[in-house]
């Protein structure tokens, strides 16, 4: 099982990398801001009625053709803790954050590393939660 804590700014971070890509295309191809505004909302109904799994593939066909949407994938999922962090249970009593750090960091840079413990002893309470830098960790 997994527990994941997840924050609002996802979206905002989204809107940013479109935004980029668009002020790049439309200084590229030489439209309007109107025209990409435009074209993106008929792209929205477009894509609206599609399941999950259908936009998955649409969006997994692209990306083994444009490497830039592969880049701007990773980037968005290193930018959403969602996806990088995990929940760690079955920790020993006497475990630190330390201890899972040195454990975990041989997977990839971790940002944060915590167990949790009891206020009133300083023990761990059996789990903890690593939070690394990027996804791929």
């Amino acid at each position: 099982k997994r527990k994941v804590e997840v924050e609002e700014e996802a979206p905002e971070d989204i809107a940013a990398i479109k935004e980029d890509e668009e002020n790049e295309n439309s200084e590229a191809d030489g439209s309007s801001e109107a025209e990409v505004e435009e074209d993106e909302e008929d792209l929205k109904k477009l894509l609206g009625p599609f399941s999950k799994e259908q936009l998955i593939d649409i969006i997994s066909e692209n990306a083994k053709k444009d490497p830039q949407l592969v880049e701007n994938i990773r980037k968005l999922a290193d930018k959403d803790p969602a996806h990088r962090k995990i929940f760690v249970r079955g920790l020993g009593w006497d475990t630190t954050s330390e201890a899972l750090k040195s454990v975990f960091s041989q997977y990839g840079e971790l940002e944060e590393c915590t167990v949790i413990v009891d206020k009133g002893t300083g023990k761990s309470k059996g789990y903890g939660f690593v939070t690394f830098k990027h996804m791929d960790g």
